[in-house]
């Protein structure tokens, strides 16, 4: 998986003459920091999943598959 920096970096530079790594704590690293936050969203959604799961004894081998499970839960609550 990659890195969600890294991911943020590369839209932050997108379109860009020169590719640019903020020095930490100024306004760039703040911005890229904040784009790093909203790719690692989806990640975290499936760490909970991935534990909701485990708790019920189910496995979990695929993203899609496991989405798709907590999608099922929640239409049938």
């Amino acid at each position: 998986m990659v890195n969600n920096w890294i991911r943020a970096l590369k839209k932050f530079n997108k379109n860009k003459d020169e590719w640019c790594i903020p020095k930490k704590g100024s306004k760039e690293y703040n911005e890229v920091k904040a784009i790093a936050n909203k790719l690692g969203g989806r990640d975290v959604e499936l760490d909970r999943v991935k534990k909701e799961l485990k708790n019920t004894g189910e496995t979990y081998t695929f993203r899609e598959k496991t989405l798709k499970k907590l999608r099922e839960k929640k239409a049938r609550q």
